[in-house]
């Protein structure tokens, strides 16, 4: 019988190389695996950033395209059009590359610089050699663009090399109408600030957040919950925001909005009736109010007009509510606007003809006094709000509904739903600016 016990002086057997070799294999395919997620990782970061350079590069032509189109000559087929977005997008690179445009003389939509014109009510670009308003530029790195397709870092590995990457933009000669929320301080942090869980709707129209700071739009809260959505938010300075928090994603670096207001002038209260102050209920006719508006309960109702109030400026507590048609209200130096309690309201509509149509609230240009917007009262004020140096500061948990907002400084906070309708007054200088 053969004996099991091991022989004195003999050592534990080997592992069998069979074994071994399985281990090997394992490794190798565990590296083959690392190595494929970290190129995967490495070639999306890549085409990413290629597409957000190529973007940068597509606004910039488009812009400057679009200051010449409406003074070129058709005669040339719009050529001095053509080689502005040419030549500033080959001042950008992406890739490592210049970006490099196509003239498409023969204005195809699938070209990369095309001369047309764009309907702001259907948001349609229609390619037109006729009485062109706008140009689009098509910023690309594919099969079919000059500079071809980019090169991925370890796409070999999955047999595709490269990957095409193409990004558009449509901008417009024109007023800038396409902003509804316009936010104006040149370079401060948090110019446009979101704060808790308010939600902003901007269905139509645009957010333009004009500061250069590198934080100038902040939001805070969790990521991956859209608390702002607008057409597009453009950001001339940069934005500190959770991923998904705002929707689309801002664009940076975009150029400013002038203030599209800036050229009307301030009511002046020597060429009007002076009427104190308001103090109780009733209707009231159009005028000065030196003293400002003060109410607590019942209906305040404005006849049609401009009414300029001064210091302390127009306090809406308690259950009072502030109603009119044709309305507009001018905050004088001095004063301001707060609006808080249980269930204080506006609710008026802007006048529809002359100087001031189309405009709700009217702060002095030269009044740095915060508007305080609080309580959980009725909000329902359809013309456009104009901070020129103001701070407009917005809080609760109810919905809201205004037209336009133009201020130098913006913070939402609190539960509340805002809904940024774009009625209100949309004319500005002539300028060309991004509408898609």
């Amino acid at each position: 019988m053969r004996s099991n016990a091991r022989r004195p002086g003999t050592s534990a057997a080997m592992p069998r190389p069979s074994r071994r070799g399985a281990i090997a294999v394992y490794v190798v395919i565990t590296m083959l695996l690392l190595i494929g997620f970290l190129g995967l990782a490495v070639d999306t970061a890549h085409v990413r950033t290629t597409a957000q350079k190529l973007q940068a590069a597509a606004d910039a032509a488009a812009l400057a395209a679009a200051g010449l189109v409406m003074q070129d000559d058709p005669a040339t087929d719009y050529l001095a059009t053509r080689q502005k977005a040419v030549d500033i997008a080959l001042a950008n690179s992406a890739a490592g590359a210049p970006v490099q445009l196509d003239f498409n003389m023969s204005n195809s939509i699938d070209g990369d610089v095309v001369v047309g014109q764009w309907n702001r009510s259907t948001r349609v670009f229609t390619p037109t050699t006729l009485s062109p308003d706008a140009v689009m530029v098509q910023a690309r790195r594919t099969s079919t663009s000059i500079g071809g397709e980019i090169g991925l870092f370890f796409g070999a590995v999955f047999g595709q090399d490269r990957s095409g990457v193409a990004r558009p933009a449509v901008a417009q000669y024109g007023t800038g109408g396409g902003a509804a929320v316009l936010v104006l301080d040149p370079s401060l942090e948090g110019a446009f600030d979101v704060r808790g869980n308010p939600r902003m709707r901007v269905p139509r129209n645009d957010i333009q957040v004009n500061s250069t700071d590198a934080c100038a739009m902040m939001m805070n809260g969790a990521p991956d919950d859209p608390r702002v959505q607008a057409r597009r938010i453009n950001v001339t300075g940069n934005f500190c925001i959770p991923d998904g928090s705002a929707s689309p994603a801002p664009v940076a670096f975009q150029p400013p909005i002038p203030d599209p207001l800036e050229g009307i002038p301030q009511p002046d209260p020597a060429s009007m009736p002076n009427l104190g102050g308001i103090r109780a209920p009733g209707v009231y006719d159009a005028g000065y109010y030196p003293t400002g508006l003060d109410c607590n309960d019942g209906v305040v109702f404005l006849n049609p007009g401009v009414y300029v109030f001064g210091p302390p400026g127009v306090e809406v507590h308690g259950d009072c509510v502030l109603q009119g048609s044709g309305v507009m209200l001018f905050v004088d130096m001095g004063a301001r606007i707060v609006i808080s309690g249980d269930a204080p309201g506006l609710d008026f509509t802007p006048p529809t003809a002359g100087l001031y149509r189309g405009i709700s609230i009217f702060q002095h240009r030269d009044n740095t006094l915060a508007c305080d917007i609080s309580g959980s009262g009725l909000f329902n004020v359809p013309g456009t709000m104009y901070f020129k140096r103001g701070h407009l500061g917005m809080d609760g948990n109810v919905d809201r509904s205004v037209g336009r907002v133009i201020t130098n400084t913006l913070l939402f906070r609190g539960n509340g739903r805002y809904t940024i309708t774009g009625e209100g007054r949309d004319e500005g200088p002539m300028a060309a600016y991004l509408v898609d």
